[in-house]
């Protein structure tokens, strides 16, 4: 017989896979959107996911510390990568749970 955490694995595994296509795809295109003079802001761009009990959460950072300066002024990269994938956010939800 299954644990309950074996069970909670198999259901939520689908989830977390699509939050990471996700999150994938908002990185690729936010390091292709971003400005790129040394390469710093560009590979500090990375996503991170992780389960707790009750949420899937995937988070996109950017570590470089003048990245703020850039997006919310030079010339944004991660807000026009959010809004790219936005819409495709359903159907890649829909591809895992076929």
């Amino acid at each position: 017989m299954m644990e309950i955490d074996e069970i909670l694995d198999l259901v939520l595994q689908p989830g977390m896979n699509a939050m990471t296509a996700i999150c994938d795809e908002i990185v690729f295109l936010a390091k292709d959107f971003c400005p790129v003079d040394t390469g710093k802001l560009r590979d500090s761009i990375h996503s991170n996911v992780h389960r707790t009990e009750t949420q899937i959460i995937g988070k996109v950072e950017v570590s470089a510390d003048y990245a703020a300066y850039v997006e919310f002024g030079a010339r944004p990269f991660l807000w026009p990568a959010l809004r790219a994938v936005e819409a495709q956010i359903p159907e890649i939800f829909k591809k895992v749970w076929r």
